[in-house]
């Protein structure tokens, strides 16, 4: 088995990966400001209550949050005995990615990129909802051809309640109503409803100015939000990057 690490700025992604498939996946908060031991505790707890450590033969990380990934690696490799494999862009590129185009983004966009490559049918828009809401484009040929970033759902609202001082904390979820009565009702309705439309909106354009029809996955911790909400053609994977990653570890 192999183990797929995502680290990104808010959660720990873990994807369980067995015979190609992913098993199982669980997270944890990102934390930058405890030790590598501390890390081995938490990682400890984590596996015993999701997988048996003697099983995982290899793990490989994505991460865009370099201040974590050395405690990380070193906690992984104590408590598994498996030193991690660390996804490099140099690898990405013998799997067909564009080398100008990846230099300026995040492993785990050329990841997910990877993933959507092996599983879906091209070409290929890939949202993916986590801190920020990413959105990549794969042409026919496999190639990641760039995308855009936007300010992630939950990022939104925190900055929102952060900057507005007659506003507080509400839960995000399933909104009543397109149009709210109260603050909280808003607010969750404008963010859940804003974030679907511009996925589907973002999906149109690119579309009509690429003159291609695109398989669309929504992916990312923050999908469950809008999935009800999206259209209805757009496939919801969250485990799409642990099957860039596992693509990765092969080729290494």
């Amino acid at each position: 088995m192999i183990l797929g690490v995502d680290i990104g700025n808010t959660t720990i992604y873990f994807g369980v990966i067995d015979n190609n498939e992913v098993v199982k996946s669980f997270r944890i908060t990102t934390k930058k400001d405890i030790t590598e031991e501390e890390y081995e505790i938490v990682i400890k707890n984590v596996l015993e209550e999701n997988i048996e450590k003697d099983k995982i033969d290899g793990i490989i990380i994505a991460s865009v949050v370099p201040e974590v990934t050395s405690e990380l690696e070193q906690a992984l490799t104590n408590v598994i005995g498996v030193k991690p494999v660390i996804a490099q862009r140099d690898v990405v590129t013998n799997l067909g990615a564009d080398p100008e185009n990846i230099k300026v983004v995040g492993t785990d966009i050329i990841c997910n990129s990877v993933g959507a490559k092996i599983k879906y049918k091209l070409p290929v828009i890939i949202f993916d909802m986590g801190t920020a809401t990413t959105c990549m484009v794969v042409d026919e040929q496999g190639i990641f051809r760039g995308g855009m970033v936007c300010p992630g759902l939950k990022t939104s609202v925190n900055a929102l309640i952060s900057n507005a001082s007659q506003l507080s904390n509400f839960p995000l979820g399933n909104p009543k109503n397109m149009i709210g009565m109260d603050p909280p009702e808003c607010i969750n309705a404008g963010v859940i409803y804003g974030h679907s439309s511009m996925i589907n909106g973002l999906k149109t354009r690119i579309e009509k100015e690429t003159g291609s029809k695109y398989t669309v996955v929504l992916t990312g911790g923050n999908s469950d939000y809008v999935k009800d909400y999206i259209d209805k053609d757009i496939i919801v994977d969250k485990n799409l990057i642990f099957y860039g990653l596992n693509e990765l570890y092969k080729n290494i």
